[in-house]
């Protein structure tokens, strides 16, 4: 089945703004789009791959996946409608460096209860020691 009208309507209303603007946007008239999102027309290959490029999502998902159904999320845009490619990369080096440091956090975390641990059975050895020591000097 072809999504390919539904999809742009989805995006486009997901993004909350008109179809003029869409159109105007994605370098389409607005009776172009229109056919488009009512599925009265098709764009040629160029224009799909101008419409790909600007939504940032493969063709073959604008054609024959639904959108509104399958929870794809759509690439975040900037304020000037650029993809945000450079934060998706710092998020993911930040992610994976956060959870690196989380590792380490454990580790940590458990060398230092095991070391308590090891104080604990000190300090009981000692007070055990002191026990012992009075009941000798009290034998003297």
């Amino acid at each position: 089945m072809i999504y390919f009208g539904k999809n742009l309507r989805f995006l486009r209303e997901k993004e909350g703004i008109k179809q003029n603007k869409m159109a105007d946007s994605a370098g389409f008239n607005r009776t172009t789009w229109n056919g488009y999102e009512n599925d009265n027309s098709y764009p040629d290959f160029e224009d799909l791959v101008r419409i790909s490029d600007f939504f940032g999502i493969p063709e073959s998902v604008l054609i024959r996946t639904d959108l509104s159904k399958n929870g794809y999320q759509v690439p975040e845009k900037t304020k000037d409608g650029n993809l945000v490619e450079d934060e998706a990369e710092e998020y993911s080096s930040l992610k994976s460096e956060i959870e690196k440091l989380q590792r380490t956090v454990d580790q940590l975390t458990e060398h230092n209860l095991l070391q308590s641990e090891k104080i604990k059975s000190l300090n009981e050895e000692n007070a055990s020691l002191n026990e012992k020591l009075k009941i000798q000097s009290a034998d003297q």
